[in-house]
């Protein structure tokens, strides 16, 4: 429920113990970044709860490349919608969540650097303009 409160109410929560602490340390350094907007926060805690726990992320997530039994690549299928509300909500905070110091931050930069920069082990190829059902993002 704390980590990810938009799915306390499934009745399925897709993520054991071990997984929703590790989820609970990744987000804490993202919170970090992004600790001035409230919205940019929950719009990326959301995103990634709904790739990681949600019981529906069969519908938008898919492995893409595995080794041993475990996924090492997935692709995450966002709606264009969907990700610009990620995106709006963030671009502004701070131009490291997008691999960038000095220049502004596009929406292709931080799905771009998100899915695949020297601290992510799991590569995630974000693939805007697929489907993704949930509509539980804050306003912008």
């Amino acid at each position: 429920e704390e980590i990810c409160p938009h799915l306390k109410f499934e009745e399925r929560f897709c993520c054991n113990g071990a997984q929703a602490e590790k989820l609970m340390e990744m987000l804490k350094h993202a919170d970090k970044r992004l600790y001035s907007c409230k919205t940019a926060k929950d719009n990326f805690r959301t995103m990634v709860c709904d790739m990681t726990c949600s019981p529906y992320q069969g519908m938008y997530v898919k492995v893409a490349e595995a080794v041993g039994g475990k996924a090492k690549k997935i692709n995450y299928y966002l709606s264009e919608e969907y990700a610009d509300k990620v995106w709006r909500s963030i671009y502004h905070t701070d131009h490291l969540i997008c691999g960038n110091l000095l220049q502004k931050c596009s929406k292709n930069d931080l799905f771009s650097f998100l899915g695949d920069n020297r601290w992510t082990k799991l590569k995630i190829n974000f693939i805007l303009g697929g489907a993704h059902p949930s509509p539980r993002l804050n306003n912008v």
